[in-house]
C-alpha cells in the first residue's frame, strides 16, 4: 500500500540520520580499544552533532552556508534512492545516473564550501578532497556501469539483490572493488587526507562552526553510510525477511541490515587503527590502479563475461 511504502521511506531517512553518527561512535570506540585507550562514549558523535546544531555559526561566508546546505540536501535525497533500513526507495528508470551524480556532488560542494573559507588550511584540504573525489567517483561510475551492462538495466531496484540475477566474473570483480571502495569513500585512515588534523588542522572543516559544521560532518557520515548500504543492498536478499501481518507485508530486513552495518563498522575501525596516513600522491596512485581495474572489469562486462 502507498501509505506503508511512504512510511518505510520516511523511516529510512530517519534511521540513516541517526545511524550514521551512531556507527561513527562505534568506530571511535572500537579504534580506541584496539589502541588500548578508553575512548569516547558510543553516543558521543550524536551528542556533538546535537550541540553543534543548536549553535549559530561564527564568521562564516554566505557561500559556505549555501554550499553546505546543498550538500546536505543532496545527501538526504540519496537516502530516498538507496535502500537503508528497509527495502524501499523512490526508484525510477536510470536512477543510478542520479545516484552517481549525487554522490559526486556532495563532496564537490563540500570542497567548494571550503574554498570559500579564509583559512589556507581549508584551501589545501579542499584541493585534496577534490582530487580524491574525482578518482573515487570514477571508480564507482565504472563499477555501477559494469553492473548495468552485465544485466542490461540502469535502475537500482532491478539490480537488488544480485543473487536473483546470477553472477558473472565481471560482476564478482565489480563487487570486490566496491567492497574496498566502501572503506576508501569514507575517507578513513589512511585516506583522511582532506582533514589530516595534525597536518592541516582538519582541513576542509577548519572554517566551519555551529550548524554549518554540524551539517558538513553529518553529510560526510551519511555518505559513508550510503555507500556501505549500496554494497549491502547488492548482496542482501531482503525478501527473505518479509512476513505478512493482517494483510500487510512487513519488512524486517532492518535486522540483518543493522547487524551487517555494525560488523562492517568494527572491521573499518580495526583496519583504520592499523594504518598511518597516506600522502596524496600515494593515495591517487592506488585509486588510479583501482580505476584501471574497474575499467578492465567493465570491458569484461561488454564482452559478456
Amino acid at each position: 500500500m502507498l501509505w506503508l511504502r511512504l512510511t518505510y521511506i520516511v523511516l529510512n531517512v530517519l534511521v540513516a540520520l541517526l545511524l550514521a553518527p551512531l556507527l561513527h561512535g562505534i568506530e571511535r570506540k572500537v579504534k580506541a580499544k584496539v589502541q588500548n585507550r578508553i575512548g569516547p562514549p558510543i553516543l558521543q558523535t550524536i551528542y556533538d552533532l546535537s550541540k553543534l546544531y543548536r549553535r549559530a555559526p561564527i564568521g562564516y561566508s554566505i557561500a559556505s552556508w549555501i554550499l553546505i546546505s546543498m550538500s546536505f540536501s543532496y545527501a538526504l535525497i540519496l537516502t530516498l534512492l538507496v535502500p537503508t533500513a528497509f527495502n524501499v526507495s523512490l526508484g525510477f528508470t536510470s536512477d543510478l545516473v542520479l545516484v552517481i551524480y549525487l554522490l559526486t556532488s556532495t563532496s564537490v560542494l563540500m570542497a567548494l564550501a571550503a574554498i570559500a573559507g579564509a583559512s589556507p588550511y581549508s584551501g589545501v584540504g579542499s584541493s585534496r578532497e577534490a582530487s580524491l573525489v574525482m578518482a573515487i567517483e570514477l571508480v564507482i561510475a565504472f563499477i555501477i556501469g559494469t553492473l548495468a551492462v552485465s544485466y542490461g538495466v540502469f535502475t537500482l531496484p532491478k539490480l537488488l539483490p544480485i543473487w536473483d540475477l546470477g553472477f558473472k566474473p565481471s560482476v564478482l570483480g565489480a563487487l570486490t572493488l566496491l567492497a574496498i571502495l566502501t572503506y576508501i569513500e569514507g575517507l578513513r585512515l589512511p585516506f583522511d587526507i582532506p582533514e589530516a588534523e595534525p597536518e592541516i588542522a582538519s582541513g576542509v572543516y577548519v572554517d566551519f562552526s555551529g550548524r554549518i559544521l554540524a551539517a558538513a560532518l553529518h553529510t560526510h557520515l551519511l555518505r559513508r553510510l550510503l555507500v556501505t548500504s549500496l554494497f549491502i543492498d547488492f548482496l542482501l536478499p531482503r525478501e527473505w525477511f518479509y512476513f505478512k501481518l493482517g494483510g500487510y507485508l512487513i519488512d524486517l530486513s532492518i535486522v540483518p541490515y543493522l547487524i551487517i552495518m555494525v560488523l562492517a563498522s568494527v572491521i573499518y575501525a580495526v583496519t583504520e587503527a592499523l594504518f598511518g596516513r597516506y600522502r596524496i600522491d600515494a593515495a591517487l596512485k592506488l585509486l588510479k590502479a583501482m580505476a584501471i581495474m574497474s575499467l578492465g572489469v567493465m570491458v569484461l562486462a561488454f564482452a559478456g563475461y
